[in-house]
């Protein structure tokens, strides 16, 4: 009987492993998908699990240092780490520890230091910094940002999620250093359990290569399932404020008794500046 239950129990994990995905945690990690698919609440609700992580260890490991700083001689006590912070470019709520910091242009830009272990989330990444703005001096070889990304690690052990719609658009200094490249394809909840359900394809990005990875079965695609915090950790339409300062719409509705038009709406070559709000009250 015993036997048969092991069995069982092996047949499950095996299928378990071919259908399913747990997200990978690395220096710098990217979230890349749609509108809708689950892209910046898998990665809000995975930076909050590594920040309470990395919060944890940090607080146990000065426990421990004050305990042993008891049984050493002034000058050979060592001072207590830095506790990390969790800093973001869009609110986010953490769980007993109040809401994120503001992420600044002097944090990626080595204007300003970050606490060590730290972690970061910068959604929406080409509005900070796009493959279509590769000339930009900070972003290129040896630029500000250029040497953020690359020695991040050193700096501060960091963990930086990116967000973007298509991983195109993300410029390619951040790109090419990706450990872990998730496309999502879509999410699902569910009235009754406090779960999610998404789905995503795993993309390996090496050098100017990329390669989507498939699983044990050969299905390109494979499901994360997680529980739904509590309260939202973010709002799906955290920008949306920036639409209020557009001028209202006018009425120009087209004529009841024809169904053409003459019209083909062209983009100007002048620059047009969006009427959007830019800045925090």
């Amino acid at each position: 009987m015993i036997w048969i239950w092991l069995v069982i129990i092996v047949i499950v994990i095996v299928i378990f492993r071919r259908k399913f995905y747990s997200f990978q945690v690395g220096t710098l990690n990217g979230f890349v998908g749609g509108n809708g698919t689950g892209k910046t609440f898998c990665a809000t609700w995975l930076a909050v699990k590594t920040f309470r992580r990395r919060w944890r260890a940090t607080l146990f490991a000065n426990m421990r240092r004050t305990v042993a700083n008891w049984f050493r001689t002034k000058k050979r006590k060592k001072p207590l780490h830095e506790m990390p912070i969790l800093v973001s470019n869009i609110p986010m709520r953490i769980p007993w520890h109040g809401k994120s910091y503001k992420l600044l242009p002097e944090h990626l830009l080595l204007k300003e230091r970050l606490p060590q272990r730290s972690v970061i989330l910068i959604d929406e990444h080409g509005q900070w910094c796009s493959q279509f703005g590769y000339n930009n001096p900070n972003a290129i070889n040896n630029g500000a940002y250029d040497e953020f990304l690359r020695l991040c690690r050193h700096y501060g052990d960091f963990a930086v999620f990116v967000c973007e719609q298509c991983s195109e658009n993300i410029i390619f200094s951040c790109r090419r250093r990706l450990q872990s490249l998730n496309n999502m394809m879509g999410i699902s909840f569910f009235s009754i359990l406090p779960i999610f359900v998404a789905r995503v394809r795993t993309v390996s990005v090496s050098e100017e290569i990329k390669t989507v990875e498939t699983g044990m079965d050969g299905a390109s695609s494979r499901l994360v399932i997680g529980l739904v915090p509590f309260r939202p950790l973010y709002d799906s339409r955290s920008f949306s404020g920036r639409y209020d300062t557009v001028p209202a719409f006018r009425w120009r509705r087209y004529k009841s008794d024809t169904m053409k038009t003459n019209t083909v709406i062209t983009c100007p070559y002048e620059k047009v500046f969006a009427d959007t709000k830019n800045e925090d009250d």
